[in-house]
């Protein structure tokens, strides 16, 4: 399976400009966030819970914290992992699909990071509102 995956992402990516890559990486992380959800000025953490609840439901394990800079969204599962050194575009894709959800934002602050536990998590920083 990885082998197809490969060979789908290579034609995909790998031929596109860069232009398209972006606005399909925009497309697809819009299909993945599904509806999105009403936003107000300020970023509120019920937001932010509906969205960890949808990264859950694709299998993310995520979670979040409130932190100075802003809200850290961790991710302890990347659906990804096994293919991702070779397609980094997939990590764009994941902090567009935060951004286009909560309508802020967003910068990846970790990608594969090893926990206390060593157990690898990626994590995204949400720009106050």
């Amino acid at each position: 399976m990885d082998n197809l995956v490969r060979a789908i992402f290579d034609t995909l990516f790998r031929t596109m400009s860069d232009e398209d890559r972006e606005a399909n990486l925009k497309s697809v992380a819009g299909r993945l966030g599904g509806k999105k959800q009403s936003q107000t000025d300020l970023l509120q953490p019920a937001l932010l819970n509906q969205v960890i609840d949808r990264l859950n439901e694709l299998h993310y394990q995520a979670r979040w914290e409130a932190g100075v800079n802003g809200p850290l969204v961790i991710l302890g599962h990347c659906p990804y992992a096994s293919i991702i050194a070779s397609y980094p575009e997939l990590c764009r894709m994941d902090t567009l699909l935060f951004s286009q959800q909560i309508g802020l934002a967003v910068e990846q602050t970790a990608k594969l990071q090893p926990s206390v536990k060593g157990h690898p998590f990626c994590s995204f920083l949400v720009s106050h509102g």
